[in-house]
């Protein structure tokens, strides 16, 4: 960003810094002095508005809480905003000071609340016409005024009228103004003002004779003799306005703005060197140097009050020289006593005379040694007319050296005419003012009558009837000594009831409602319903309570006698519904005739589907190759099932047989009794510098050419074609240049020789080609025995399953098999199965 800094990420806004005021600016003046920076500040200023980042910081930090702390000095006779947050529409915060009447109070509107208002009980510190620190501390239920080194003003605040404020993310943060309000503009000087995202938990500056540390939000100690005991005699909230309030502030002030905010937006300044604060108290020297810069100031206030004067001045008499260069010029005299005088002469006649020759005449008057005037430190010539500084209403003229000042008299056509505007005397129409206070045009003003809405039109207070809410009943009442209809009925569901009434949801039979004046209320009755005697009730359909007339299990209803299979529970497990209770039991397997029964997750009944070949036993669907690759053997339905492979004539001169596979193919090549994959590159030790490639069966061998080396030490061995790079030498053994070999040292490492360098690394372990390989000496992938439930057998081996000791496992080349133990046939036709015993028994 350019023009200004962007908010720093903490907890407090140097509004000044914000502003950027460096650049020189018509109505803001910067002035040095021993304790830092001080601006002053004039009405012509433009609105003095931080820039949008602020907004967005702020909308995006804003914790319910705020402090502004704020160091100046307030012109006399007038009245101003010290600092605001506003919307595009209306105010929401404004701490607004007066030299006039000697007051300070804050005006905030909240998301609850449509107005509330606090004013500062003592002497405003700030309009005193001499240097003041000023903090305010908002929280939604507690605000505090800190003033110099005065006891603090803590008022706080009950949980109806708790201060909730709303920051929109466009909120306008603005110094010395409301914007859209002439009259708010501050005029005076400041030193210092900082906006702290938390609350202030004690004064921002040292005092020798106050030491406060507030509590944590829910103070409710007392405030000190100098306090009114109950707060809300000192808050006002417009929204429900007491007798002794209600001609004080309006009830709601949403159109209190004009839409003219953004506007000043423009006009945003950049940064600017924050000013320092006063630390601690000033020692006499220091209080002798500021009051010597205190009278300074004012001199040059003076100064620039009499550089606007001659400003003035020269506009005037450049337009007279304009007006003068456009007429012809002729020169006029004058005669006096026989002789010729020039234009504009002056001479003396006697010492109390004095003639003039203008416009060809001769005027003379008596003269006086001193013409001008002085009046508040600011010189004036004889004729001058001016306003007074100290009170606007009075009109004051030099005549000869004397100031003569009157009182202007006003009159205004309006019934309620707002304060005069800044620098002026009378009141005007472009505005009202009802019980102390001013309200812009359209502004709502309070009135006794809760069924009337007055608002300022020009200067007069105009009202009509209140305008009541729309109604969602159909037949509202009006009753006397109310000023809007009520509604004594309710609509819910499509159904209407009376006041009072209380009937059952149509579509919940569970929920019982209540109408109250048009709103519904609704419970839950289930808590209400008797316990039925049975363990799975159901509830009717239109019924809230469950009965025992149907069972629900599960989250799914049955009726009376139905039989069921439970979802999840395996297919032997069958229950039935009676009298809303739900027994299950499982079903009884008939005997199976093969030796070894397969149970099938569908089926609750064993059945055979494996088979027997050679003495081992094969699952059904398994396939297995008894005599190599070149055979193979499915199980179907307790049936085996093998095929044998007849190999076809290969294409390719130099095919290969993999492992695994029963006929030789062109994806590999085997040339020299050695096997090549498909696209390798080789050479062989009787032509070293031929480079022979196997391509899909074949090989292909051409004169190889040598590859680049990237060393500088490189050999040619004997034997070989090309040169290399040096081999490396690790524990006393040689290896070649790219050679990858176990760590002799390591053995669960690869070593990798590069350049005459060895690098080592961890050995990758395969993939074990059986599922309960034994443990290696690196990886566990040694399928010469099985490693099963901790233990470990040799291959053949049979041993029991671990948990089941009906069931028989086997140690095949690394694979465990187990199957169910196999029983011998019975004789009787109701055996018996015992607890603890494998195979049934006959009686």
């Amino acid at each position: 960003m350019h023009g200004h800094s962007a908010p720093k990420r903490e907890n407090a806004i140097d509004l000044l810094a914000a502003l950027n005021l460096s650049q020189q600016r018509s109505g803001v003046s910067r002035l040095h002095s021993p304790n830092g920076m001080i601006y002053k500040i004039r009405p012509t200023a433009a609105y003095l508005i931080l820039p949008q980042e602020y907004s967005s910081f702020l909308h995006s930090n804003f914790q319910g809480s705020i402090g502004v702390h704020l160091v100046g000095r307030q012109a006399s006779g007038s009245s101003a905003t010290l600092f605001s947050l506003s919307s595009v529409s209306s105010p929401i915060l404004q701490i607004i000071s007066s030299s006039i009447n000697k007051s300070l109070h804050l005006d905030c509107h909240s998301a609850e609340e449509s107005l509330a208002s606090v004013h500062f009980p003592m002497r405003n510190p700030v309009s005193a016409g001499e240097w003041a620190k000023l903090a305010v501390s908002l929280e939604p239920d507690r605000l505090v005024f800190y003033a110099d080194c005065q006891e603090a003003f803590v008022i706080e605040i009950k949980n109806e009228k708790r201060i909730n404020l709303d920051i929109p993310r466009d909120v306008v943060i603005a110094l010395g103004s409301t914007p859209g309000i002439k009259g708010s503009k501050f005029n005076g000087y400041l030193r210092m003002a900082k906006l702290s995202l938390k609350a202030y938990a004690r004064r921002p500056w040292s005092c020798d004779n106050i030491t406060e540390n507030l509590p944590l939000s829910h103070y409710k100690d007392t405030h000190g003799p100098n306090f009114p005991a109950d707060p809300s005699q000192m808050f006002h909230h417009d929204a429900s306005p007491s007798k002794q309030e209600t001609n004080h502030r309006p009830q709601e002030q949403t159109d209190y703005y004009p839409r003219d905010i953004h506007g000043d937006q423009q006009q945003r300044a950049a940064e600017l060197g924050p000013p320092e604060s006063p630390h601690g108290v000033k020692s006499v020297s220091q209080k002798q140097t500021t009051d010597r810069m205190e009278k300074l100031e004012k001199r040059l206030e003076e100064l620039a009050h009499m550089l606007g004067m001659v400003k003035a001045q020269n506009m005037d008499l450049q337009s007279r020289v304009k007006y003068l260069e456009g007429c012809e010029c002729v020169r006029r005299q004058c005669v006096w006593e026989g002789r010729e005088v020039e234009e504009g002469q002056h001479w003396e006649t006697d010492p109390n005379t004095v003639c003039l020759c203008s416009s060809g005449k001769v005027t003379c008057q008596s003269s006086s040694r001193n013409k001008g005037c002085t009046h508040s430190g600011v010189g004036y010539d004889h004729g001058a007319k001016w306003r007074s500084a100290e009170n606007a209403c009075d009109v004051c003229s030099c005549l000869e050296g004397h100031v003569c000042c009157e009182r202007e008299q006003c009159s205004t056509p309006c019934k309620y005419p707002a304060a005069p505007p800044l620098n002026t005397c009378c009141p005007v129409c472009q505005g009202c003012g009802v019980n102390g206070h001013d309200f812009p045009n359209g502004a709502v003003i309070p009135t006794d009558d809760p069924c009337q809405e007055c608002t300022c039109e020009n200067g007069n207070v105009v009202c009509s009837p209140l305008r009541c809410p729309t109604l969602s009943c159909r037949s509202p009442v009006h009753h006397p000594g109310e000023c809007c209809p009520r509604c004594e009925e309710c609509e819910f569901e499509s159904e209407v009831y009376v006041n009072g009434q209380k009937f059952p949801s149509v579509s919940d039979p569970c929920l019982h409602c209540h109408c109250s004046e048009g709103e519904v209320s609704c419970e839950r009755m289930e808590a209400s319903c008797p316990t039925p005697h049975c363990s799975h009730p159901a509830k009717k359909k239109g019924e809230c309570c469950p009965t025992c007339k149907k069972c629900e299990f599960d989250r799914r209803v049955y009726v009376d006698g139905t039989v069921f299979v439970p979802a999840g529970s395996g297919p032997c497990l069958q229950c039935r519904c009676k009298a809303g209770n739900v027994v299950c039991s499982k079903e009884k397997c008939p005997p199976v005739q093969c030796s070894k029964p397969v149970i099938d997750p569908h089926l609750c009944c064993p059945v055979c589907k494996a088979c027997v070949l050679e003495g081992a036993e094969y699952e059904n669907g398994s396939s297995w190759q008894p005599e190599g690759p070149c055979s193979s053997c499915t199980c179907v339905n307790g049936k085996t099932l093998c095929t044998h492979m007849q190999c076809p004539p290969t294409e390719c001169l130099h095919p290969s047989k993999i492992t695994g596979s029963c006929c030789k193919i062109c994806d590999s090549c085997t040339y020299n009794h050695r096997v090549y994959s498909n696209g390798q590159r080789f050479t062989t030790p009787d032509q070293p510098c031929h480079i022979c490639t196997c391509l899909h069966g074949s090989i292909h061998c051409e004169r190889r050419t040598c590859p680049p080396l990237n060393c500088t030490n490189s050999y040619t061995p004997p034997g070989e074609c090309c040169p290399k790079c040096p081999d490396c030498s690790f524990e006393n053994r040689v290896f070649i240049n790219g050679e990858a070999f176990p760590n002799p040292v390591s053995v669960c490492e690869e070593c990798t020789c590069k350049n005459g360098r060895i690098d080592c690394h961890q050995m990758h372990c395969p993939h074990p080609r059986c599922n309960a390989p034994l443990p290696g000496t690196c990886c566990q992938n040694n399928c010469n025995g099985c490693s099963y439930a901790g233990k470990e057998y040799p291959n053949g081996q049979d041993f029991p399953h671990p948990t089941d000791q009906c069931r028989t496992c086997s140690c095949i080349n690394g694979n465990v098999q187990c199957l169910m133990r196999r029983c011998s046939p019975l004789q009787c036709s109701s055996p018996n199965i015992i607890p603890g015993h494998c195979c049934p028994q006959c009686p």
